[in-house]
């Protein structure tokens, strides 16, 4: 590459020296000038070109040799390549074979899927290599096909540019070699490229056909595993032979250095630098656990969980006490199951199987001895001994089998006797354990018909589970009955932590119930959210609680999750728009994430973000609920693309939308719209003071399609916001929540006004709440029928406007009354004017008696 640049650098330098040539050439034709010491003259210029080429030519020879070189190792690169596919054709054809042989054995496929694993890899990398020397080949080969025009380009101005003398026809020679080396580079760069194309167009093929027969092993291996659990194989009495069974002990050490060895250089064929890598990994992920593991039990001490929480405080030590262990028994399927090395390193199998039946008994444990301290019924002692007994023998009895299957294999005669062991003290165990539990009953005396029930349900299934499992044994389902055994372990476990988990969610919502009785203690915001936080709980532990059973009882639970996951993914297909499981549940997500985000976005926004902007109350408000509707907005696009609408299902939903607004929805995007113009325009706000159709309250929230107001009742108003734009709304703090307020009084005829001037201004100044600036100010109004009327005028906040009249109006009281100023009330004169005597005639009695008549 450093070549190729110094190349590049120095047809530069050429064209430069052509240059400088012509003006050269130009300033020898014209004797009145003086040549310039700058420029040299044609023989010195043609020896500086001469050397440039020369030094290309020097260039582009060691870059053929080096070429050429590479071309012989990338052809015997090639036939190794052509080697390799030619061994996994055999292979492929080999495992095509067994995929369609019928009695072709399990391990065997799974032996053959992990071959196929590793060929797959392989190819991976040789064409990951293969990728960058195309890559660098093809930037080379660009390069090359580049000298050559600019060489020819050179070739034609020297041959027109200078004159023909013996110096000028060898450059021209040698111009002409080097492009005769530029054209040979450009070939070996083509031949390269050809052969890197046919190598990589080859491994891509048998990659493609690899990664289609992987699907093929996987079917294979669950129709396998299915048809294995109903195989029926009479158990051989060569498995109770002492003398069968004192040789196989006797070949114990022989078999453990033999199969150590085995797997320790399988481990080695992954590399020092991985191993070292992966083992620093897992060491320091279990160091945090174990510190996290101490922080826990800390704060369960310190919060004292186990009594105001019992439960809680169960489901937390059980979970941190797993924490280590479970993380152990992950990597170990991980790289067993998953990364297929238990077909080569058995151990990794054996330790995942051994690490996960410590988990299940370590679970067993802790529940027998939490029980108690969380729950109101607690387990009789008796009863209790006996589980942790069984845990215990599990425990010892998986690790034995396990080292017996990783010495003589699952098939061998010992570990079938193994098998049977196992069961027939699995069903003593059940035995024993259901004469105590009777006996319990019978003393707890249990009247109710619902315990009494479970409890004989309880007996009949701690029956069922080792005696079953015995039976299928002997009858010859030797993995059909390890299989009834491991499922029904399984769904123990899950119905165990179904159980801590639900009386978790319900405690919890015991605790919401209780704090939603107090306002105090629950704000309006918090709670909804709250609530529903809850019910997807409920919702989430159901389905997983169900899809864990069916774990449980699934017969290949290798293959479980991918099969969730191809459900998951199973799509209906209308129109532009594609609806799965796992679509519905991203756009659940989505919409929840951005409910919860605009639900905290405001307090974050405003307090954090814009808290010492300086900005008004209003302002800020507006603003959040202007990026609240972005937050939302942006939700919905990510909703429709999630469901896969395009551009064009856009423009027709955005249509269809046109419509209905034009037919149905005139007054809701017309508040809609109104909301944006408040939120914008700001003639109220969040905080305004204003009157509407002769009602006062407070701007408490402007939402999308009303505006919330409250009263000074405590009444709350929802007003469609298409009112505020184009009726009339009276805002008292608009700009400013200074407001004047008026108080009329009238004093008797007589008294003293500049006394009555004085005593109001006294009082406006001694009250806290009005102003000083603007100052107070008293009006002598006029001059009515009964009173001299004056009016103060002074300026308080608007909030306060009534409670500042009604103090003005108690003071004037008391201090006229102080003062005997007085405050009349309407008075009116009658005047009786003088009649004759002959108006009215005198009444006579009978007169008086015709009208009682």
């Amino acid at each position: 590459m450093r070549r190729i640049l110094t190349f590049t650098w120095l047809a530069g330098l050429f064209r430069v020296v052509l240059f400088l040539l012509a003006v050269s050439g130009a300033a020898h034709a014209d004797p009145d000038e003086t040549s310039s010491p700058a420029l040299s003259s044609p023989s010195d210029a043609s020896k500086d070109i001469r050397n440039l080429v020369e030094a290309s030519l020097t260039t582009q020879s060691d870059d053929i040799k080096d070429l050429k070189a590479k071309l012989s190792s990338l052809e015997e690169y090639e036939k190794a390549i052509n080697a390799t596919l030619s061994a996994i054709s055999i292979q492929q054809t080999a495992h095509t074979t067994l995929l369609l042989a019928s009695e072709s054995d399990l391990q065997q496929i799974i032996q053959a899927k992990t071959d196929n694993d590793a060929a797959i890899a392989n190819l991976s990398g040789l064409m990951d290599k293969l990728r960058i020397d195309m890559s660098s080949t093809g930037t080379r080969l660009a390069q090359a096909e580049e000298l050559i025009l600019m060489n020819q380009k050179d070739l034609s101005t020297v041959q027109e540019g200078m004159p023909e003398t013996p110096l000028t026809a060898k450059l021209i020679r040698k111009i002409r070699t080097l492009d005769d080396l530029l054209t040979t580079k450009k070939n070996l760069l083509q031949k390269m490229a050809g052969i890197h194309e046919t190598a990589f167009k080859n491994l891509k093929e048998s990659h493609d056909r690899l990664t289609a027969m992987k699907a093929q092993f996987d079917e294979k291996i669950s129709q396998k595993k299915k048809e294995v659990l109903f195989i029926r194989k009479i158990p051989s009495m060569e498995a109770f032979d002492v003398t069968v069974l004192k040789g196989l002990v006797a070949d114990v050490p022989a078999r453990i250095v033999s199969n150590l060895k085995n797997d320790y250089q399988e481990i080695l064929k992954e590399g020092y630098l991985r191993i070292t890598g992966v083992t620093l990994f897992v060491v320091m992920v279990l160091i945090a656990m174990f510190r996290f593991k101490q922080k826990i039990y800390r704060w369960d001490k310190q919060q004292d969980l186990v009594k105001h929480y019992p439960r809680r405080h169960m489901a937390t030590r059980m979970a941190i006490r797993s924490l280590p262990l479970g993380w152990t028994a992950a990597v170990l399927y991980f790289f067993a199951f998953v990364q297929n090395f238990y077909a080569r390193i058995s151990l990794s199998g054996i330790g995942f199987v051994v690490a996960f039946v410590w988990l299940l008994t370590r679970w067993g444990l802790d529940i027998t001895r939490l029980w108690n301290q969380a729950v109101d019924h607690p387990i009789p002692e008796p009863l209790a001994v006996r589980l942790r007994w069984l845990m215990r023998m599990v425990r010892g009895i998986t690790i034995l089998a396990a080292f017996l299957i990783w010495i003589y294999g699952r098939t061998s005669t010992i570990s079938a006797a193994m098998d049977i062991v196992f069961h027939l003290m699995l069903a003593a165990w059940a035995v024993a354990f259901n004469r105590r539990f009777k006996t319990v009953l019978t003393e707890k005396a249990l009247s109710p018909l619902p315990l009494a029930a479970i409890s004989k349900l309880l007996i009949l299934v701690i029956y069922l589970i080792p005696l079953g499992g015995i039976v299928i044994n002997l009858s010859g389902y030797r993995v059909l009955s390890g299989y009834w055994i491991t499922s029904w372990g399984i769904s123990s476990a899950i119905a165990l932590w179904s159980w801590l988990t639900f009386n978790l969610i319900r405690e919890w919502h015991g605790q919401f119930r209780k704090t939603g009785a107090s306002a105090a203690t629950e704000t309006e915001k918090n709670r909804p959210l709250k609530w529903f936080f809850i019910q997807t709980c409920y919702l989430a532990w159901f389905w997983i609680s169900l899809i864990g059973i069916i774990f449980a009882w699934y017969f290949d639970k290798t293959r479980f999750f991918v099969g969730i996951g191809e459900m998951m993914t199973l799509s209906l297909s209308v129109g532009n728009m594609n609806f799965s499981l796992f679509n519905v549940i991203e756009v659940a997500i989505v919409l929840l994430m951005t409910h919860v985000l605009t639900r905290i976005w405001p307090n974050i926004f405003q307090e954090k973000f814009m808290g010492d902007s300086g900005m008004d109350a209003g302002l800020k408000s507006s603003i959040t609920v202007i990026t609240i509707y972005v937050i939302w907005f942006l939700g919905f696009l990510m909703v429709l693309n999630i469901l896969g609408f395009d551009s064009q299902s856009m423009a027709v939903a955005l249509g269809g939308l046109g419509i209905g607004l034009g037919f149905g929805l005139q007054a809701i995007f017309n508040n809609f719209l109104s909301g944006i113009i408040l939120l914008f325009e700001r003639p109220i706000q969040v905080g305004d003071i204003i009157e509407v159709g002769g009602v006062l309250g407070e701007v408490k929230k402007i939402n999308v399609r009303a505006t919330l107001i409250q009263t000074y009742d405590n009444a709350s108003l929802l007003i469609p916001n298409s009112e505020f734009i184009s009726g009339q709304v009276t805002n008292w703090s608009f700009k400013d929540f200074r407001v004047r307020r008026s108080i009329n009084i009238g004093v008797a005829y007589g008294s003293d006004v500049e006394r009555v001037r004085e005593i109001l201004l006294e009082i406006a100044d001694a009250i806290q709440d009005v102003y000083k600036y603007p100052k107070p100010v008293v009006l002598f109004t006029d001059f009515a029928d009964s009173a001299l009327l004056f009016q103060l005028r002074v300026w308080t906040h608007v909030d306060k406007g009534i409670a500042v009249e009604t103090t003005i109006r108690f003071a004037i009281d008391r201090e006229f009354r102080a003062n005997q100023i007085e405050i009349p009330f309407p008075q009116q004169d009658v005047h009786i004017r003088s009649i004759n005597p002959g108006v009215f005639k005198p009444i006579c009695k009978n007169d008086v008696a015709d009208e009682t008549q």
